[in-house]
Parts: C-alpha cells; structure tokens; sequence
C-alpha cells in the first residue's frame, strides 16, 4: 500500500510540474495557461469567451495537484477549453521564481479584489473582469465533472439575445428562462438573508468595540493590574453576551437559510441538465 502510495504520489506531482511547465508568462492564446492576466482579458474581449482564473498555490497545494493531474494535464480539458474560455494561471506558490516579479503584487491585488480565500478557486469572467462564475476542486475530478460545472457556469450568463443565435426549440428557450429567473430569484433571496446575517454580526461589533477600547487603553496608559484585569473582563463579558444575543437573533433566519441553500442547489441541477443539452 505504502509502495502504490509512493508511486501515486511521484504521478501525481510530475503531471502537476508538467502543468505549470506549460504555462506561459507572456501573452496568451487559446487552449493555454497564462500568467500573463492582461493578455487574457484582451483575448477575451477579441475572441467573446470568458476568462478562466484559475487561483492557485501550485507548487504546495494539494488540491490545486490533484486538480492539475485529474482535470487540466487530459487532452479532454484542453479540447474543450480552446474552444470555450481564456486560460488564466493565478499563482501564490511557496517557490517564488515561479512567478514572474511583474504579476507577484498583482496576483495578490487579484485575489483581494475577488475575495479568494482558498486554493484552488475558479472563476470565470468576462473581458472586463466582472465575476460570472465561482467554483472549487472536488474530492474525484475529471474533465467531464469541470466541464460540467463551466458549462453551468456559462448557461447562466446566456442573454435572451445569445439565446436567439443557438438553435434550440422555442419550448426549451422557454423552460431554460424560467429556470435561469428561478435560480436568479432565489439568489437574491440569499443575498437578502446573507445581508441580515451580516447586519447582526456588524451591530453586536459596533456594541463590543467601546469595551475593548476601554480595555486597550487601559493597558496602553499603564494602568494598575486590577484596572487592567477588570477593563478586560468588562470587555470578555460583554462579548459573551453578544454572542448570546447574536445568536438568539439569528435563530429565526437559520431555517429559511436551510431552505433556501437546497433551492438554490435544485436550481442549479436543473441548469446543469440545460447546460448539457445546449452544449452537448
């Protein structure tokens, strides 16, 4: 077992090396990886294909390897991606001289804009960057599973004008809209509950922090042990009953927060099954 692990391994890390071996830190074009994010968009914006950002950590992440070997190194992926989207290759990796010194500042400039707070995250965009999709790695990818997801991903930003230019039956033009206005309903529905969530956490912050300035003070004014000690109990104690009350408040929400993720999930198969019969 050991042994058969070993060997998994050293696969799996030659096709990783063979991935970002490919690349390229200048330019871009169809079917290829580029470091180079500007000339990604310019090509998306010349061709009318999305951009592809693919955030990763690629010399020590393991999702981000697994994605590589299983997904990106098949001849099944690149097919598919040269026709579909611009690749671009995000890089936070441990080696620094992996990535040019041009695009380091920038690649963290990116992942802040974005809110990436994991590796690997997937995103594609239009040639203006604004976010159409956002996506993660699976336990056991393959093309057909990624390719899925992107298709999904890309169903969803069909107009009713790019709708007129596929040659689809006028009854499934329909039933996709209606699916597409389901899924964008129920969407703005989690943004509307994610907001009152988010409401609650900011409010129970702006009651805490007259608390912990008072306790900050009194440790940087050099205040005897026993102010200091009761300015930071006063402070503990009123986050404890914050936190009671936050979670009081946001009791009667958890539910339709429940509801609405599996909606939102339904919606999204629904679409996957539409994806499959425009694009396949």
């Amino acid at each position: 077992m050991k042994k058969r692990l070993l060997l998994f391994s050293a696969w799996l890390l030659g096709t990783c090396a063979a991935v970002a071996a490919g690349v390229r830190t200048e330019g871009a074009s169809l079917g290829e990886w580029s470091q180079d994010v500007a000339a990604c968009q310019a090509l998306a914006k010349e061709t009318g294909k999305p951009v592809l950002m693919n955030f990763t950590g690629s010399d020590w992440c393991g999702w981000c390897k697994l994605m590589d070997g299983s997904v990106f190194s098949k001849a099944e992926w690149t097919a598919w991606a040269t026709q579909n989207v611009v690749c671009a290759w995000v890089d936070f990796p441990r080696e620094k001289t992996l990535v040019p010194e041009a695009f380091r500042a920038r690649n963290e400039a990116l992942a802040q804009e974005y809110g990436v707070q994991g590796f690997p995250t997937y995103l594609l965009t239009d040639a203006a960057g604004k976010v159409l999709w956002r996506g993660g790695a699976a336990s056991e990818p393959t093309p057909k599973w990624f390719i899925g997801e992107l298709q999904t991903g890309l169903v969803l930003t069909l107009t009713h004008e790019a709708l007129s230019k596929l040659d689809l039956p006028a009854e499934m033009r329909e039933r996709f809209l209606k699916a597409k206005s389901a899924w964008e309903a129920k969407n703005a529905e989690f943004e509307a509950l994610k907001a009152k969530f988010t409401a609650l956490e900011e409010k129970a912050a702006r009651e805490l922090e007259p608390y912990l300035q008072a306790a900050q003070k009194a440790k940087d004014d050099g205040a005897a042990e026993a102010e200091m000690k009761a300015a930071f109990e006063a402070a503990q104690k009123k986050a404890a009953e914050l936190r009671e009350a936050l979670l009081k408040e946001a009791a009667p929400l958890e539910a339709p927060f429940r509801k609405l993720l599996k909606e939102i999930e339904a919606c999204k198969a629904q679409l996957g099954e539409f994806a499959h019969e425009i694009y396949n």
